[in-house]
């Protein structure tokens, strides 16, 4: 997934953040701030590209018919097919 440069400047300089806290923890505490900054990162990466999905998913096509239209839509599936589309994204589940 290709992100904005905005996007992934904003990124860069979590993950910089999360590695200066662990570098400026004391040696003894190395486990536990590696363990912390590891986290952060992980936290930061999933939060910024999910953030990302939704400003893509908001502007899809299919996001913006009608909720009348769009249950005409799924009306014409099987309710498996259903089930699967409702996995598709946040918005399709509400």
């Amino acid at each position: 997934m290709e992100l904005p440069p905005t996007v992934e400047a904003s990124l860069a300089h979590e993950v910089e953040a999360a590695m200066h806290a662990l570098l400026s923890q004391s040696p003894g505490d190395s486990l536990a701030a590696l363990d912390q900054a590891t986290r952060t990162v992980y936290n930061s990466v999933q939060k910024t590209l999910q953030r990302h999905s939704r400003r893509r998913n908001d502007r899809a096509a299919v996001n913006k018919l009608t909720p009348e239209l769009f249950i005409e839509v799924l009306s014409l599936n099987t309710c498996l097919d259903i089930l699967r589309a409702s996995q598709v994204c946040q918005h399709w589940r509400n």
